[in-house]
């Protein structure tokens, strides 16, 4: 179907706090050429740039929380202007009720998707949460095989699923599940958190479904991430496209030298 593929960063905002911080970051994103980028506006450090990514525990959070969840995607809005795409992820951390509140106050900003609004095993939930916000849904990377993603399809609860070939049966199941979605007038923006094989399996994918939306990326990790194979499809991110490899198999190799410290277990043959 294509060649490349457009996509998306993710991983280049863990270290921000204040919504200031997401802006000037999100500026950085832009100058390397992307035109969607994507955010967790209530899973940050805990006014600590150096501690973990944190998500909400509890199922709720307090005004000035919702305030400063606002706050952020107002900042990173204004920062990038009106033509990039702006997605949210909220990892279904708050319930059915609370996300439809919040969902409502980040409608003015022109929001791609909200990522997983509510638990993607509640198909109702989902539903209704669709049913009560001008902001498109997306879900998927916790759905497994065709099946977990029937009802979802079938009740029009989403509008970009994003199965992860990872765990959800690999690259034949997820072209299956592509092949649904599709007959449902629905994209899939896959789901890729891994390595960079993992990456390179997605691209072939892309490649060949006709509903494909935009993929997901994490270009900004440590250099000793992407060393483990010959020739990273992530380093060749430019303008927003990432070309689909046309080496044999997959397109990449690894590296034995830098995959050797990493093993557990070694058997013979």
């Amino acid at each position: 179907m294509r060649d490349k593929v457009r996509v998306y960063p993710n991983g280049w905002s863990y270290r921000c706090v204040k919504p200031e911080d997401f802006a000037h970051e999100s500026e950085r994103v832009l100058k390397d050429g992307y035109t969607a980028i994507k955010i967790y506006p209530l899973a940050t450090p805990e006014l600590d740039p150096d501690s973990r990514l944190r998500h909400v525990s509890l199922r709720s959070i307090d005004s000035d929380a919702e305030q400063r969840a606002v706050a952020i995607v107002r900042a990173v809005r204004n920062a990038i202007g009106p033509k990039v795409d702006l997605l949210l992820d909220v990892s279904a951390e708050l319930t059915t009720d609370s996300i439809i509140r919040l969902g409502r106050k980040f409608e003015e900003w022109g929001i791609g998707w909200i990522e997983e609004p509510v638990d993607p095993s509640d198909v109702e939930a989902l539903k209704k949460v669709s049913e009560h916000l001008n902001i498109p849904i997306a879900t998927g990377e916790r759905l497994y095989t065709r099946y977990g993603f029937r009802r979802v399809i079938e009740m029009h609860a989403a509008d970009f699923l994003q199965p992860d070939i990872g765990n959800t049966g690999g690259i034949m199941e997820a072209k299956k599940i592509a092949a649904m979605a599709e007959t449902y007038n629905m994209r899939i923006a896959p789901h890729l958190c891994s390595s960079p094989v993992c990456t390179a399996a997605t691209l072939q994918l892309d490649a060949t479904i006709a509903n494909f939306y935009i993929q997901e990326t994490y270009p900004y990790r440590i250099p000793e991430h992407f060393a483990v194979v010959n020739n990273a499809p992530e380093l060749s991110i430019r303008q927003s496209y990432i070309p689909i490899p046309n080496e044999p198999g997959l397109g990449v190799e690894l590296v034995d030298e830098r995959v050797r410290p990493f093993l557990w277990a070694t058997c013979k043959l």
